[in-house]
């Protein structure tokens, strides 16, 4: 446990990274996106695409 808390303790800013993928600065490049983000984005499409198609 301490060797865990080195970085936050002894550093100025330190702190734990951020382990979420919208974080990810190589996600982003990669345009890799969370399943959350996902769901979201396929769920919009769904939904303009069965509008188009009925009206």
């Amino acid at each position: 446990m301490a060797f865990l808390c080195v970085k936050v303790i002894f550093l100025k800013d330190g702190r734990f990274s951020s382990i979420h993928i919208h974080d990810s600065e190589d996600m982003k490049k990669r345009k890799i996106h969370c399943v959350m983000d996902q769901d979201r984005e396929m769920r919009t499409k769904n939904i303009l695409a069965t509008e188009e198609r009925i009206g």
